[in-house]
């Protein structure tokens, strides 16, 4: 045999071992990182599906009662209209035969944490008895949510039937 031969063979064995380990290695680490990053990525494609999806069900859901938050929207505005106000009290006053003689909108400091805020609404009515009751009923029954407070009566000089009311109450409304 020939030892040159023999040479030749181990430096070309060697050579391939320093080929591989320089050049095969480095690709074969990169194509294992670029696995495990593949495999994160697709988890994070997992996750935002899901989280579509869970937006998709709540804007139906949304979509689906968008009637009931309508309504409530009526029971307790978005915003502050005391216009809307006023004009809700006077109509249910005169449809029960009482007259509004004063109505005054207080400011209150608004609460941030709260969900909503209350409005003070100190009113003036003059009328009958029965007139008053069906006045509070109707209050009551309104859409526009009122929680009434105090309440006073007093007998008015001009004549025995009509008595004077003071109603101290508070509206609500959502913060913008």
């Amino acid at each position: 045999m020939n030892p040159s031969r023999n040479y030749i063979g181990a430096v070309l064995i060697a050579a391939a071992g320093i080929i591989f380990w320089v050049f095969a290695m480095p690709a074969y680490d990169d194509i294992k990182s670029l696995k495990a990053a593949n495999e994160e990525r697709a988890t994070i494609l997992q996750n935002r599906t899901a989280i579509i999806d869970n937006i998709s069900k709540l804007t139906q859901q949304y979509q689906e009662r968008a009637s009931d938050i309508q309504k409530l929207s009526y029971v307790i505005p978005s915003s502050k209209s005391p216009a809307e106000l006023v004009s809700a009290i006077q109509d249910i006053a005169v449809k029960n035969g009482l007259q509004l003689t004063s109505l005054v909108l207080a400011d209150q400091k608004t609460d941030e944490q709260a969900a909503y805020s209350t409005q003070p609404v100190d009113m003036g009515l003059v009328g009958s008895y029965p007139a008053f009751k069906s006045f509070l009923e109707s209050l009551e029954k309104n859409i526009r949510l009122l929680d009434v407070i105090s309440l006073d009566a007093n007998p008015t000089g001009d004549s025995i039937s009509l008595i004077g009311f003071r109603i101290k109450a508070n509206a609500y409304f959502l913060h913008n």
